[in-house]
């Protein structure tokens, strides 16, 4: 019993990385991403030390499977890919070196005992019961919002990746519910205290769960819970009433076909529904995916980790440079961070390679995980790798921890607590490295977590009043959070503000390396209008409008700088864009911009 007890123990801290979604700390800029990855790396350098203990405890050592070699491949590929691009120590080298970490540790640390996967999916669960009761708070007024613009976002910053986190936790909670339900009937048994308690917050977790999911309209989870649901179901009916189908599909073949084409049917049906209830959303993702596949076509080697929107931005001007947009694809048109289907983004910014080589480990993981009956794990997996196909989890540390886990959790073998392929010292070998590594990767990170806290308070001193002494304290921040594309702005928008028009282009132009917004331009635009560089002016609004032609501002600013240098036909020209182009959305700001596009198009117009 003292063994069990500590054995428990020794898992708890791996229990804590888990736990990473539900950090927020109010004190740092950003705070639900920012505190979530010093949590990560302090919890990830508890968790190596218990497993050493847990190694040495019980002595159970792994064999190497395929799926290890790939992860190593792919992750030491991603990590020399991202020091090339940098050069030096950077945010999302630390995410590549320590998920490889977690994967090697967890790989370890599972087979010492049968329950520690057990364990570890029921801690899934309980982050999925916290998340949904979070959000159901928000939802009814009970909780503050992350985000003012979406009423349930959980520990998130918006609905969308919340939602894909539910998705994700909802056919892990399924599968118990059906298969434990099993195990608990019947009469009392204290030995089962675990599957009663399993049982039962599964069964609270899945309610809550689909209460809160409708609320956050994301079609994306939508389709991804259902994808992963279906396939528990048709485990645990296959499972159940393998016999009876059988028999039923082969002496009603017809009546199978024709039921076959009538969920068919009405799943195309759902996906134009789907389709049409955000249409503009929809479309806008297949012109993102549109514009990343030309990427990729262009730069198949890859063009480096963080420099997705970069060049997105510059497929997306050249594509509305060429004549060839419609009229919707310039509506729809925005200057997105992320490729919104991770299997593109990391096609372009990895490369063509890597990407087969991730595609490769996930089918090889899903089948294994099939074949060795862990059908919770690749239920998870499988809801989180639909969603990836819509959206953008691999970009934030959640997401990227949960398929770590659910990798290893998918792959794990019954079998493997016999396995001797390793030997006790390659695995203290793979322990101590990995201690190392993390430490030495925590603390070059520790600057950088102390740099969002500063970052806070210099924003709530930019958002209260501009002086002099702003700039000093967001120079001294610049190496650190170089990578930050909204301080960055923000820096910018500050020496704007105080007249340092040339120091402000020159941070704009380090956030051009990194983002495709087309509000860079337009300062960058006002910022050499000011210094009178007019020609270099002109030709920052041309960028913006031809990143995002379908919004008036570009086209306002054009229209006060030709009128600044008493250019009367491209003067009138621009006014007449800004008073007949449709807009997306209404607002007070185009109604202001229209009343002085009207009177520059009136001052020319009468001048004719």
């Amino acid at each position: 019993m003292l063994r069990e007890g500590i054995n428990f123990i020794l898992i708890v801290p791996l229990l804590l990385v888990a736990a990473t979604v539900l950090i927020i700390n109010q004190d740092m800029a950003n705070p639900t991403v920012s505190a979530k990855y010093g949590w990560f790396g302090i919890a990830l350098l508890v968790t190596i030390l218990s497993v050493f203990f847990s190694f040495m405890m019980n002595r159970k050592v792994i064999r190497i499977s395929v799926v290890d070699i790939s992860v190593t491949v792919f992750c030491f590929w991603g990590i020399a890919h991202t020091y090339y691009l940098h050069d030096s120590f950077s945010l999302k080298l630390a995410v590549f070196i320590l998920l490889w970490t977690l994967y090697a540790i967890c790989r370890i640390v599972l087979v010492q005992r049968k329950s520690y996967s057990s364990i570890l999916l029921f801690a899934l669960i309980i982050t999925g019961l916290l998340e949904a009761t979070w959000g159901l708070g928000q939802l009814y007024g009970y909780c503050p919002s992350q985000h003012h613009l979406f009423k349930t976002t959980g520990s998130f910053y918006n609905s969308g990746p919340y939602a894909g986190y539910l998705s994700v936790v909802l056919p892990i909670t399924l599968y118990y519910v059906l298969f434990d339900y099993s195990h608990i009937k019947g009469k009392f048994n204290f030995k089962k205290i675990f599957i009663y308690l399993r049982w039962g917050i599964s069964l609270v977790t899945f309610v809550l769960i689909l209460s809160v999911l409708p609320a956050t309209m994301s079609r994306a989870s939508w389709i991804a819970a259902f994808v992963a649901c279906s396939f528990i179901l048709s485990v645990y009916f296959i499972d159940k009433y393998k016999t009876q189908l059988y028999a039923l599909t082969k002496n009603n073949w017809k009546k199978t076909l024709i039921g076959s084409a009538v969920v068919l049917l009405l799943l195309v049906g759902a996906s134009l529904g789907f389709y049409h209830l955000k249409k503009d959303s929809a479309d806008g993702r297949a012109f993102i995916w549109k514009n990343t596949i030309s990427a990729i076509h262009h730069h198949p080697m890859g063009v480096g980790v963080g420099s997705f929107a970069r060049y997105y931005g510059e497929e997306q001007k050249n594509y509305f440079a060429s004549g060839n947009a419609s009229e919707q694809e310039e509506r729809v048109a925005g200057s997105p961070e992320y490729a919104f289907n991770e299997y593109m983004q990391i096609g372009m910014e990895l490369g063509v390679i890597p990407l087969i080589l991730f595609l490769s480990l996930l089918v090889y993981t899903l089948s294994g995980g099939y074949k060795s009956g862990n059908h919770a794990a690749i239920a998870g997996l499988s809801a989180l790798l639909v969603f990836a196909f819509m959206s953008y989890p691999f970009n934030l540390l959640p997401f990227l921890i949960v398929l770590v886990l659910l990798i290893v959790l998918s792959i794990h073998r019954k079998d493997e607590l016999k396995a001797t392929r390793l030997s006790t010292a390659y695995c203290l070998t793979i322990v101590f490295c990995a201690l190392v590594i993390t430490s030495i990767t925590v603390y070059q990170y520790y600057p950088i977590h102390q740099a969002y806290k500063q970052w806070s308070r210099v924003k709530m001193l930019n958002n209260m009043e501009v002086d002099q002494k702003q700039p000093v304290e967001y120079s001294k921040l610049l190496d650190l959070l170089g990578h930050e594309s909204r301080f960055l702005f923000e820096y910018a928008q500050c020496l704007y503000r105080l007249e340092r028009y040339d120091e402000s282009n020159q941070i704009l132009t380090k956030l051009a390396k990194i983002s495709c917004d087309a509000m860079l331009y337009n300062v960058m635009g006002r910022n050499h209008q000011a210094l009178k560089e007019y020609q270099q002016a002109e030709e920052a609004y041309k960028i913006a409008s031809l990143l995002v032609p379908g919004r008036l501002y570009p086209y306002y600013l054009s229209a006060k700088l030709y009128d600044e240098t008493g250019q009367e036909e491209k003067a009138l020209s621009m006014a007449r864009i800004v008073l007949t182009k449709k807009v997306k959305v209404e607002s007070q700001a185009v109604d202001e911009m229209r009343e002085e596009a009207k009177e520059i198009y009136d001052k020319y117009k009468s001048e004719e």
